[in-house]
């Protein structure tokens, strides 16, 4: 026991620093969750309306690989399953990697995990806290969506086998987070490591739920994510599945533990390879070692891209006649895409979707400036001749560049992907294209928020993501909630034209654009005039 001293005074700190980030991502599970059961229960009130969509959605491969194998779509709780776990699974998925590299480490490339360490401090005590923590979260927001779902009068059995597939995955990929901490000595490696092994499971999951016979058919149950499905919530529950990722998830654990003996606090596995000995004349600005720094990052969102839009893109042809025959489902895509055909709908979601994650990405790099300064980088950069402003600028640049490559890069893959199927590639692309970059101005106003509080209140930097999750919500389901354009019309996303098959407006876009750069000004000018502030 004694490598488990201080354990618990670690994990009550864990979850004081986190109880904000921890709260945001549990409201964001259940309420998917429970929204999607509303919406679910509302469109299809009667047995008729459920079988139609288990003929139809519930049968179409393109169904299958976004929500799963369709277990049960002949009820509600079926419908549900099928419309939100696959989201939901991604969610808990990454935020449980990214929250155990966070508090392992990222503690110990930043020196606090060394300093604790010289304290009475048990060997595995910070692994151990950190696991216990996530694990407890993960179960906490199962328990949550399980309840979320009895409440609007489920199955009791079908909602519990639901939420606790749910926790499993959080568990293993708690797990998957835990060794690659081990093997990286930076917490970015780590987190791109540990969202490289969900990338894949997803990939085998959709491959092996995209064929309903065959050898490739199988390959979902090499996946976590296939193992939680497989539990089939309201469709004759196997709880036996559940032993797969909670199996995996110890396993894991240990293997981390075992890993943390082989190494020094601070030290990974994996040794990083040297540097040149004299910095290339593309280090000698802010702008290249900004890219230095967010290069990878570009190099993976820029892949995900391409193979999202293309797997999109493919099977936008088959939404036609998978949704064309059930009018409920053409009423949800209609009220999601902007009302228009049915494959424009469907494309209009996937860009309205595509400009929420350049978003992400553009939240991201901007908060790479808050990062620098806590671990107190910018100081020795800010101490020579560069200014705040080219400092700030040079992120800003690549935060910007980024989010348009993304949306480039996705319009494009979607369209060649859809144009190559409707023999129309030319015609296509065009469309796709404009039905993607549209999304800039609203994602800009978001990085602009992000950096605004960057200048203004970097504490409470962690509130873009509030903003950026209300926006996200307001602007992609306020439709298919029926809210009031009042409250849509909060969101940056809601004044967006629905491309393609919409009709563009030019001063909406011009009015989002002016706030993003009036955002970003104030960002800038109150930087240059606040202290460095290290916590």
């Amino acid at each position: 026991m004694k490598h488990l001293t201080a354990s618990r005074s670690l994990a009550r700190l864990m979850l004081r620093r986190d109880r904000l980030r921890v709260a945001i991502w549990t409201a964001l599970a259940v309420g998917l969750v429970w929204s999607s059961a509303v919406s679910v229960k509302g469109l299809y009130p009667t047995q008729s309306g459920r079988d139609q969509y288990a003929a139809t959605v519930g049968g179409s491969p393109s169904s299958r690989v976004l929500g799963g194998p369709g277990y049960g779509v002949h009820t509600l709780g079926g419908i549900t399953v099928n419309e939100s776990e696959t989201t939901v699974l991604v969610l808990i998925a990454v935020f449980s990697c990214m929250l155990v590299v966070r508090h392992t480490r990222k503690e110990e490339e930043t020196g606090r995990a060394e300093l604790l360490a010289a304290t009475v401090l048990g060997r595995h005590a910070r692994l151990a806290a950190t696991l216990g923590v996530v694990a407890g979260i993960d179960v906490i927001m199962g328990a949550a969506i399980a309840g979320a779902l009895i409440a609007t009068g489920l199955p009791v059995p079908g909602s519990l086998a639901y939420g606790a597939g749910v926790a499993a995955v959080g568990l293993f990929f708690a797990g998957v987070g835990a060794v690659t901490a081990q093997w990286a000595e930076h917490s970015r490696t780590a987190n791109g490591a540990a969202l490289a092994v969900f990338g894949v499971a997803f990939g085998l999951r959709a491959l092996g739920d995209s064929q309903t016979s065959g050898a490739a058919a199988e390959l979902s149950w090499l996946s976590p994510i296939g193992w939680a499905q497989q539990v089939r919530a309201y469709a004759g529950e196997r709880w036996w599945t559940l032993a797969l990722p909670v199996a995996g998830a110890l396993v894991l654990a240990a293997a981390a533990a075992g890993l943390s003996r082989r190494r020094d606090i601070g030290a990974g596995l994996r040794r990083p390879r040297r540097g040149p000995a004299v910095a290339g004349p593309r280090l000698s600005g802010p702008l290249g070692l900004a890219w230095r720094l967010q290069r990878g990052a570009f190099l993976a969102w820029t892949i995900t891209a391409a193979v999202a839009g293309a797997v999109f893109g493919a099977i936008a042809g088959t939404v036609s006649t998978a949704v064309g025959r059930n009018s409920q489902a053409s009423d949800v895509l209609a009220r999601l895409g902007g009302g228009g055909a049915v494959v424009d709908d469907y494309l209009a979601w996937v860009f309205g979707t595509a400009g929420a994650a350049a978003a992400v990405f553009a939240v991201l790099s901007v908060s790479r400036l808050r990062s620098e300064e806590l671990d107190v980088h910018a100081d020795p950069v800010l101490a020579t001749a560069v200014t705040r402003s080219r400092w700030m600028g040079a992120h800003l640049v690549l935060a910007y560049a980024g989010m348009v490559l993304f949306l480039a890069v996705t319009g494009l893959a979607a369209g060649i992907a859809h144009g190559i199927g409707d023999h129309r590639p030319a015609h296509e692309v065009g469309r796709a294209l404009a039905g993607a970059l549209v999304q800039v101005p609203a994602a800009a106003v978001l990085a602009g928020i992000g950096i605004a509080l960057f200048g203004l209140l970097p504490r409470f930097g962690a509130v873009v993501w509030v903003c950026l999750l209300g926006s996200v919500l307001l602007g992609q389901f306020g439709d298919l909630l029926r809210l009031s354009r009042g409250v849509m019309a909060v969101s940056p996303f809601s004044h967006v034209p629905r491309l393609p098959g919409g009709h563009v407006q030019a001063l909406p876009l011009l009015e989002l654009g002016a706030l993003a750069v009036a955002t970003a000004v104030v960002g800038v000018a109150q930087f240059r005039r606040r202290d460095i502030v290290l916590h």
